[in-house]
């Protein structure tokens, strides 16, 4: 017997809401679910202001915000938030900090429990550098790995890793880069004990891009990395790893240009925790 069913399936709006702070400029940058609840992190514009820290929890059913804060560290702007790790009674928050001016900033960790109130935080980062954060992984729970990258006014730009423990005190922070290329980390995940890391590579001074993907132990040195062609296609790679242990690398790749205009593909590698690629496809 051969029984066919259709499921037809709409689209349901459940709740449409706006939220304003303070009559200026509002943005979630993180939206994730923490307690049976909606969690935003983003910041908040007072008009003529700095920007803060908002956080937000919502009702997942009305969507009507149930607890609003907002933190603020002295007349520095905070950048975006970027990434949540969660456990039952507290999340942390990693992100950047601008100092005295745009091209100087640290990174943080923020700690929060239940309620949104603050239980620890910590700043991380070369002095008198930019430090910016873009992803973290959370490793056998011991230990957070952040990455991103750190630069001298935009220029000479390197991978910036830091490991902390749970508590976020610094265990060691590092430049990762290859002489006359700017480099930065846009993607972090663990790898059979190991990290595995994935970004941007830029010839200094010039618009030659590629990827690229390394493997790192526990202490930050490089096991093995590789370069991902894009053909000029300015996209750094982000990676994932799957349940069968091999790695997902992809990235923007550029097909052609014609005239003023560029076209661009989905480049999709499938290699193996030792670097043997396993296929390579493009897609659209």
């Amino acid at each position: 017997v051969l029984c066919v069913f259709f499921l037809k399936h709409k689209g349901q709006t459940y709740f449409n809401n706006r939220y304003d702070n303070f009559g200026g400029s509002d943005a979630a940058t993180i939206i994730d679910t923490f307690n049976n609840y909606y969690l935003t992190a983003g910041f908040t514009c007072p008009f003529n202001t700095f920007r803060k820290l908002n956080l937000k929890l919502y009702n997942k059913i009305t969507g009507n915000e149930i607890i609003s804060k907002t933190y603020q560290r002295g007349t520095n702007d905070f950048g975006n938030a970027n990434y949540t790790i969660k456990s039952k009674n507290k999340f942390s928050l990693c992100g950047t900090r601008s100092i005295n001016n745009p091209d100087t900033s640290l990174v943080f960790l923020w700690q929060f429990d239940a309620n949104l109130d603050s239980i620890k935080y910590n700043e991380y980062g070369y002095l008198n550098k930019r430090n910016e954060i873009y992803k973290m992984a959370y490793d056998n729970n011991k230990y957070y790995y952040m990455i991103g990258q750190v630069s001298d006014n935009l220029y000479n730009s390197d991978i910036l890793l830091v490991k902390v423990d749970t508590i976020g005190n610094e265990i060691w922070k590092k430049k990762i880069g290859i002489t006359g290329m700017d480099e930065a980390a846009l993607s972090i995940d663990t790898l059979k004990g190991d990290l595995i890391i994935s970004g941007l590579r830029i010839v200094h001074n010039t618009s030659t891009t590629d990827a690229f993907v390394m493997r790192l132990d526990t202490a930050g040195n490089i096991l093995w990395q590789k370069n991902i062609n894009t053909n000029g296609g300015y996209s750094g790679s982000k990676i994932l790893t799957l349940n069968d242990g091999n790695i997902l690398v992809y990235n923007r790749y550029k097909e052609y240009t014609s005239g003023s205009y560029e076209y661009y593909r989905l480049q999709v590698q499938k290699i193996t925790p030792n670097n043997v690629l396993i296929w390579q496809k493009k897609y659209n």
